[in-house]
């Protein structure tokens, strides 16, 4: 389950920046819905079931959604990368915990920095001979060395979907040509397989954006989730 949530932060790390989307012309806002899938024989399947992650996007404010087993446990960040500030809300119900993370920007500084560190260990291979079709974008393949995971991670991108500023992603894995619409990585010997399975054109309501911090969440550091284990809860 660690390797799980802490997967979701490695996605939302590459996703979540300042972009547009561009299918037929050029879209500034919308949601794309990516969707977990697992081998049929994989023992975590079932248990797994329900879990997918969204990214919101409206001008310069970003959002990334990840719910954990039909909300049993859940991620919200909240970023607004021009005024370099943002929310971080974990919660897991049934284990009591609510925690929010207020991010300011020095924590925007240091994860710019921290990507900057990763470029020079990054490598990445394209096979366009390997396609495969999307929430209705042709993509085809590229393999990514990424340092912390060996075996690297495999994505599927689209020229349609461009990126209007530098993104995480451009940070983490320097020179990719498009935007991924599925990330593959094993961990702990098993496949994990985000893949988008809705692009949205609709520009979401101001209200998904909100930074409020709700009632029962308790206010953490950045530090000390770290100190838990990332997003594992300390589990």
């Amino acid at each position: 389950m660690k390797n799980l949530i802490n997967l979701s932060l490695l996605l939302f790390l590459t996703l979540s920046t300042y972009i547009g989307v561009s299918a037929q012309k050029t879209m500034s806002d919308g949601t794309i819905t990516y969707d977990l899938k697992l081998d049929k024989d994989n023992p975590m399947a079932s248990m797994l079931n329900g879990t997918n992650m969204v990214l919101s996007f409206k001008g310069s404010l970003m959002k990334t959604s990840v719910n954990v087993m039909g909300g049993m446990m859940s991620m919200n960040i909240v970023m607004d990368n021009a005024a370099k500030k943002g929310v971080m809300l974990m919660s897991a119900p049934m284990m009591g915990k609510n925690m929010a993370v207020e991010m300011t920007e020095k924590d925007f500084a240091d994860a710019e920095n921290k990507q900057k560190e990763n470029q020079a260990k990054s490598k990445v291979t394209y096979n366009k001979g390997s396609k495969k079709k999307i929430a209705g974008y042709k993509c085809y393949q590229a393999t990514a060395k990424v340092d912390g995971m060996p075996e690297g991670v495999v994505l599927y991108l689209t020229d349609k979907i461009k990126p209007m500023g530098q993104s995480q992603i451009q940070n983490q894995i320097p020179g990719l040509t498009g935007f991924p619409l599925a990330f593959e990585v094993k961990q702990a010997g098993m496949k994990i397989l985000f893949e988008a399975s809705k692009v949205d054109k609709l520009a979401p309501s101001d209200k998904e954006f909100d930074m409020t911090i709700p009632e029962g969440f308790d206010k953490v550091t950045m530090e000390e989730i770290k100190g838990m284990g990332g997003l594992g809860f300390g589990m």
